[in-house]
């Protein structure tokens, strides 16, 4: 099962679908935990199958890949209930996601070697790049194979391996240089969100991490450290020795403002995205019942995007599902150990971010799915660890 889970994440041979129905029938044909939870989360989830599944059938017809889509993601959401709805509920999630996080992570690394090699070490100044199975990718389909693991970059830089053996100070070595080749290959294909989003991760879990600790030693040394990058940040902004001259007129620079080299349109601008959004939602009126009524193809959004194509049925039960899951996901923070907690809140903000300025259905659905099986897991490790709670209880009773 693990395999066919590392395999179908992986996309091995482009049949990502197929290959992760099998790891689904493999698991409920091995298990004997066949849970179901009956609550705001799986309802949200169900309700947007069902209409997901019928609009796909009125739209594309008798499809079989993409009436697949929202079967599969469902039962990837369940199957996630039912790895961690255990008592090692905790390393059930943590195995669960590293061997899902791994595939897509193999993936993107492939991909990196297989650019490197075609186009050189700039990629000609290409966002197209080529995927090892299924031909060209945008650059949103490039990224969104390394939002896992660098949602847990905090935790594995500072706690996965500690006082481990060998073998496991290892596996954590092999995990940070898949990290940074991670940024060196978003950075280099003018994909921003990878390097940004690890930066602030990065601040973010230490700043908790050091108040769930209580070591206010630690947090001084933090704010220090703050202190000095603020300082660096205004010595740049002056152009002392001028150094900012020199950086806005390299080849990095230029990536990092998104400045494409092809002449190609702004599509791809922050400034575009924004202003895409802010059409959308200026006239949310026109996009009730999907159809595409203005003749975006998508938006630089999820949950709009959904909107724009299917409408308010579709987009409405996957924001409900969205927002149950953040209140899973705090609620698990709150009951689990300080490791989960940082490796949930870490993940949680990098695929939700993501979703924020992307349209992951339609252009990165294996994120997607990692994200309905981390929502089940969440899920599942959320019933536990309130069961643990009430016995605690009970027993001090």
């Amino acid at each position: 099962f693990d395999l066919f889970l590392f395999l179908g994440f992986f996309n091995l041979l482009g049949r990502q679908t197929y290959v992760l129905v099998l790891a689904v029938v493999l698991y409920l044909c091995i298990t004997q935990q066949k849970t179901i939870l009956f609550n705001l989360n799986s309802a949200a989830m169900f309700s947007w199958v069902v209409i997901y599944f019928v609009w796909t059938l009125l739209t594309y017809g008798l499809s079989i890949s993409q009436l697949l889509f929202p079967i599969v993601a469902f039962s990837l959401y369940m199957l996630g209930i039912g790895c961690t709805n255990c008592r090692n509920t905790e390393t059930e999630f943590a195995k669960i996601y590293l061997i899902a996080a791994t595939g897509m992570l193999a993936n993107g690394i492939l991909n990196f070697a297989l650019n490197l090699r075609k186009y050189g070490w700039d990629f000609g100044g290409r966002r197209v790049l080529i995927d090892i199975w299924d031909g060209e990718l945008l650059a949103t389909g490039q990224a969104a194979f390394f939002v896992p693991i660098i949602g847990i970059m905090y935790y594995i830089f500072v706690i996965m391996g500690n006082g481990g053996t060998n073998r496991e100070r290892w596996i954590k070595a092999g995990y940070i240089l898949g990290c940074l080749l991670s940024i060196v290959y978003n950075i280099m294909s003018a994909s921003r969100y990878v390097l940004y989003v690890s930066i602030v991760l990065l601040v973010l879990c230490a700043v908790v991490d050091i108040l769930w600790q209580k070591n206010t030693e630690k947090l001084s040394r933090l704010l220090k450290l703050l202190s000095i990058v603020c300082v660096v940040i205004v010595l740049y902004n002056v152009n002392l020795f001028g150094f900012k001259s020199w950086f806005e007129n390299s080849a990095l620079a230029n990536r990092l403002e998104n400045i494409e080299s092809q002449g190609e349109d702004t599509a791809f601008t922050s400034e575009a995205r924004i202003a895409q959004i802010k059409d959308v939602l200026s006239n949310i009126g026109l996009y009730l019942w999907g159809g595409k009524p203005t003749g975006y193809e998508f938006i630089h959004n999820t949950w709009l995007s959904s909107l724009n194509s299917g409408g308010i049925l579709t987009a409405l039960p996957l924001l409900i599902f969205s927002i149950s899951n953040i209140a899973v996901s705090i609620s698990v923070m709150k009951r689990t150990s300080r490791g989960i907690a940082l490796f949930v809140l870490g993940s949680v903000i990098s695929i939700y971010g993501f979703m924020m300025i992307e349209p992951v259905i339609e252009s990165a659905r294996g994120l997607f799915y990692f994200f309905c099986l981390e929502a089940g897991m969440l899920n599942g490790m959320d019933y536990q660890l309130r069961l643990k709670s009430s016995e605690s209880a009970l027993e001090v009773l």
